[in-house]
């Protein structure tokens, strides 16, 4: 079984494609930019997506607060802003015929 964590490492994804009888037509990736003014937006904005509901549901707001601002720490510029940059990777099949 493929792990979704490890989805967008090279041949993953397109194993995935080929498996099903798809072509693989294109392979990419582009930079999704998080930025945030203060610690409390970030907060706000990181708390939000329906991925973490479950650590919510788990931990409450003051567990998962405690957890997740400081692994996010090392994006926080001086004057208390945060700028976070990913590396989303995309994978575009097509059916033969």
């Amino acid at each position: 079984m493929i792990g979704l964590a490890s989805i967008g490492s090279p041949g993953i994804a397109e194993k995935l494609f080929t498996g099903q009888g798809f072509n693989v037509v294109e392979r990419g990736a582009s930079a999704s930019v998080l930025e945030f003014a203060d610690e409390e937006i970030a907060w706000q904005a990181l708390r939000s997506p329906g991925l973490v509901k479950p650590a919510l549901d788990s931990l409450g707001d003051d567990a998962l607060r405690d957890l997740l601002l400081p692994a996010v720490e090392q994006f926080r510029a001086a004057d208390g802003s945060y700028r976070i940059v990913n590396e989303l990777t995309h994978v575009i099949g097509q059916k033969p015929g």
